[in-house]
């Protein structure tokens, strides 16, 4: 998020869209929307004064399942998307990320394109 506000302070950006979702924030305290409140109160008080930054977390209230669904809808390609935070090869199917996203794939009815061991 840091490396996100520096660039955009200097590309003169405004908006900073992250693909956050509250469903994981058991896990991932990160996934809050008052997260986010908070990291833009650090962009005021940390940029220049004349910077505005809003960060926007369009799919933050959304259950996985029915991201997988619009994702589906809107042709996304599902096999480029990673969330295994144990494996760089295949994901491994076990940490809390890959059980969530296992999960979500299964309740849209949807097979999950990426390899598992």
């Amino acid at each position: 998020m840091s490396c996100a506000v520096s660039w955009a302070e200097v590309i003169n950006a405004h908006v900073i869209f992250v693909g956050a979702v509250a469903e994981d924030s058991s896990g991932y305290p990160d996934c809050r929307r008052d997260f986010y409140d908070a990291f833009e109160d650090l962009i005021n008080v940390g940029t220049k004064p004349e910077t505005r930054i809003k960060i926007i977390t369009p799919i933050i209230e959304m259950k996985k399942k029915e991201i997988i669904v619009k994702g589906a809808a809107l042709d996304a390609p599902f096999h480029l998307t990673w969330s295994c935070y144990r494996e760089s090869e295949k994901a491994c199917g076990n940490c809390d990320s890959c059980v969530l996203r296992l999960r979500a794939f299964n309740e849209a009815g949807i097979p999950d394109p990426i390899e598992y061991p």
